[in-house]
């Protein structure tokens, strides 16, 4: 017989059926999300179910527990709506209750019935058609409504509870799982949009361990001959874990690209701009990352696409020397099309600054094939110069300069010539002309390599027209250029950066590699760029309102004079000589 506390809590005589019981319970509930004075509380119902083992009252099929014989409950379908609805957290005490100790084939019934609701809710909100009664009260006034939000996060716990309890019979496990899944997903699409950081980590955490418990139900009910229902159920379960990733990726928020580059340059982690909460992320990547580890895919073996989970996976790589020209192929389509559509771009970005770094840490790194470097080369200049975050601007000026240095010389000339001049980006102009500063440099440090176009004639054949020159040519020709418009262009900067690069290379290429040193070419850039700079700058600073401005104001007019000092400096030593 049932407890004879139950019976009294419920005021039923001892010899109540199991009928007069359920319907009693029903009852209870009901009053306590309707009414205003209920009985009973869903607190005290709570309690009442927890401690009477009365939770298997709640859905149809006999159930044994405890040596006494609990008995069919009359209708479970509408059980679940009734309590998800509710926004009380004894309700979802109940609901749980339920997953744990009900019949787990009634219960996922009933859970994906109210899924599929749910889904319908969602898109007619999303089509404008409804709104979302988050916080409202019911119509009478008893309780407040649970947000669609809210009925989701419950119902993934109630599956995560229940699957691992069901029993194979007519359907296989691929059967099973695959409407659940697609269902899940495209609620949690919809539920996308509405989310809040904390809902939208808390989704992502309840799949990673919902697609665990999954996979463990298969693991156990499937045989291991069944070889095509595993690998079913297994791509089943990837997919949820990387649609609703794609669904959630703004959640993650996770740092990955500036905690790689400080890890990679420590000399920038003072300057640390972290995300206030990434260590949060930090451990929805790592739950995301054991649940698919856990299905045993190999990106070696049965997978042959990368997808999201593998750009997470990657994130969290030890990128050792052996690895990198192994995984970065597989990687190339995600990473070009997470930088593009900047999806992902946080892990996109740290898996390349760690790969780029490992590669050239080798002690005799090796040129990157050039069917990884064009692709990349392509993107990545762009969200270098106009992404609207500073940060970002930075991991991926980073990474670009990775990649240029990790090209083939000839390579690396070719796109330092369309940074310099022909980019469309005015920033990337100006950046670029310290990338060429720095491969000259690399050049000059390694003398024995032969055909090195940094190296040669052609550097400034192909250079010298784009930096030592003003842009336009005739800027400084005109006798009305004012400094206040010449200071909001780009254009102090970048020619503070050839002037700059002008320095070195008057300094460095001591074997006039290059031909600058030659007196037609030095002869050359006086008479396009020095003296017109020179003549413009006295000009400037001849108005007393211009010479005894703050130094702030005139910043970028002091850094070209001291360039120009240097340079007549060290031209002054050459011809000394």
């Amino acid at each position: 017989m049932v407890e004879d506390k139950l019976l009294d809590a419920l005021q039923l005589p001892k010899d109540a059926d199991e009928e007069e019981i359920s319907s009693a319970i029903t009852a209870l509930l009901t009053s306590a999300v309707h009414d205003a004075e209920p009985p009973k509380s869903l607190s005290e119902i709570r309690q009442l179910i927890a401690t009477a083992d009365a939770a298997s009252l709640l859905v149809s099929h006999q159930y044994l527990r405890r040596n006494f014989l609990i008995a069919e409950f009359q209708d479970p379908l509408n059980t679940l709506p009734l309590l998800l609805r509710c926004d009380d957290p004894n309700a979802r005490d109940i609901i749980l209750l339920m997953g744990q100790h009900c019949s787990a084939k009634e219960v996922v019934m009933a859970a994906q019935e109210s899924v599929e609701a749910l889904e319908h809710a969602m898109e007619a909100e999303d089509a404008g058609d409804e709104d979302d009664n988050e916080g409202k009260k019911a119509e009478d006034g008893a309780v407040k409504v649970r947000s669609h939000i809210g009925q989701l996060l419950v119902l993934i716990d109630i599956y995560a509870l229940a699957i691992p309890r069901l029993h194979l019979r007519r359907k296989s496990a691929e059967e099973t799982l695959r409407p659940l899944c697609k269902e899940l997903e495209a609620v949690i699409r919809y539920a996308s949009v509405q989310l809040r950081l904390a809902q939208g980590r808390s989704a992502l955490s309840k799949i990673a361990n919902l697609t665990t418990c999954m996979w463990k139900w298969v693991q156990n009910s499937v045989s291991a001959e069944a070889s095509e229902d595993i690998r079913a159920c297994q791509l089943i379960l990837k997919a949820l874990l990387d649609n609703s990733l794609v669904a959630c990726e703004q959640f993650l928020q996770a740092s990955s690209a500036q905690r790689a580059l400080e890890a990679c340059f420590p000399r920038l982690a003072g300057r640390s701009r972290l995300d206030p909460q990434w260590e949060e992320g930090e451990r929805i990547i790592s739950e995301l990352i054991d649940s698919y580890e856990s299905l045993g895919l190999r990106t070696d073996g049965n997978v042959r696409s990368c997808s999201a989970i593998d750009l997470l996976v990657a994130t969290h790589r030890n990128w050792k020397e052996e690895i990198v020209d192994k995984e970065l192929p597989f990687l190339l389509p995600a990473l070009v099309s997470s930088i593009q559509s900047n999806s992902f771009l946080d892990q996109a970005l740290a898996i390349l600054i760690k790969s780029l770094h490992a590669r050239l840490s080798r002690a005799t790194p090796k040129d990157l094939p050039e069917e990884i470097a064009v692709p990349l080369y392509s993107v990545v200049p762009s969200i270098a110069s106009i992404h609207p975050d500073p940060s970002v601007r930075h991991q991926a000026f980073r990474v670009l300069s990775l990649l240029l240095s990790s090209e083939s010389p000839r390579l690396r000339f070719q796109h330092l010539v369309e940074l310099t001049g022909h980019s469309e980006y005015p920033p990337m102009r100006v950046a670029a002309v310290g990338l060429v500063k720095d491969s000259v440099l690399r050049a000059l440090s390694d003398p024995t390599k032969k055909d090195d176009p940094f190296l040669s004639p052609l550097f400034l054949r192909s250079f010298g027209p784009i930096l030592f020159r003003p842009d336009p040519p005739d800027l400084f020709d005109s006798t009305t250029l004012d400094i206040t418009e010449f200071q909001e262009t780009h254009e102090p900067r970048r020619l503070a950066e050839a002037l700059s690069l002008y320095y070195v290379l008057l300094q460095a290429d001591q074997k006039n590699a290059t031909g600058i040193r030659d007196k037609d070419v030095m002869r050359s850039i006086e008479n396009n760029l020095l003296a017109p700079l020179r003549r413009n700058l006295d000009k400037w600073m001849d108005d007393p309102a211009v010479s005894q401005s703050h130094l702030h104001d005139i910043a970028s007019i002091a850094a070209l004079q001291i360039s120009l000092e240097r340079i007549s400096d060290v031209q002054a030593k050459l011809i000394n000589e």
